[in-house]
């Protein structure tokens, strides 16, 4: 599933994308809200949802966990597509969160 930039109409993408419907929740400078994870990868992901971001604002990704705990994610806001959502880069992960979004990752791959 790669990524076609429109402006230049090579692919962006570095690494596969799952397609996922994966509820969230994010957390910028002025609080928290709720979204839905629809396509991720190692390197990023893209959130449906509404509210207010800017292209490098640095905000987390928190993803639910079956033991009902939340798996906090530090990404940077790229490209935005007002009242759809969000394209986030993952940034400064630590090797559990790494691993983490590896597993996630690999489980939500379509065949």
């Amino acid at each position: 599933m790669g990524g076609t930039d429109r402006r230049s109409g090579i692919d962006r993408r570095k690494t596969r994308r799952a397609r996922v419907n994966t509820p969230i929740e994010w957390e910028s400078h002025s609080g928290k809200r709720t979204g839905t994870v629809s396509d991720l990868s190692r390197d990023g992901c893209f959130v449906l949802t509404s509210g207010d971001v800017s292209a490098g604002e640095r905000i987390f990704i928190n993803f639910p966990l079956t033991d009902g705990g939340k798996a906090r994610l530090p990404a940077e806001i790229g490209e935005t597509v007002f009242d759809i959502g969000f394209a986030a880069k993952f940034v400064g992960l630590t090797v559990a969160q790494n691993e983490f979004l590896e597993r996630f990752v690999e489980l939500n791959m379509e065949s």
